[in-house]
């Protein structure tokens, strides 16, 4: 979710299939352990069935689909969703690998989330599938023209 979505193979394996032309959509669970995804497979083909029955995947689109780590009975519904602001505290621990070279790791600690009402993070909290679209251009088209003027050369 959020940011994450940046780092995460799941995404960028539908990212890849979305490049080549394929329709694609991540399917991310938020709980810690597998076997709670046990009877969610309705739940996944409900989702599935939602997304492909629209025809045509938009043009450079893939779907990040998260869901909640609850019983799919207790499933609220579905959100169409923005990306949320994912923000550690205390995470970064700088540490030795085995041949002495220094690294930093960077996880664990407080996790926060923040985010609009329609943020994936706050329908997961609220009980709900998050179905974000994703675009392939991650072009900030808002600043072009600014950064433009700074007449960047060399």
């Amino acid at each position: 979710m959020g940011e994450d979505v940046l780092y995460s193979g799941t995404v960028a394996a539908a990212m890849e299939a979305t490049v080549i032309g394929i329709p694609a959509v991540a399917f991310s669970w938020c709980g810690g352990f597998p076997e709670e995804l046990e009877g969610c497979e309705e739940l996944v083909a409900t989702v599935l069935k939602g997304i492909l029955s629209r025809g045509d995947f938009p043009e450079d689109t893939l779907f990040n689909v998260n869901l909640p780590a609850i019983r799919p009975s207790d499933v609220k519904g579905i959100r169409i969703t923005s990306l949320g602001r994912r923000r550690y505290a205390d995470s970064i621990t700088r540490a030795n690998d085995p041949s002495g070279k220094e690294y930093y790791w960077i996880g664990g600690g407080e996790v926060t989330w923040r985010g609009s009402e329609d943020s994936d993070f706050q329908a997961i909290d609220d009980g709900y599938v998050s179905v974000t679209p994703l675009h392939l251009d991650l072009t900030n088209y808002r600043l072009l023209e600014d950064v433009r003027a700074w007449d960047l050369t060399l």
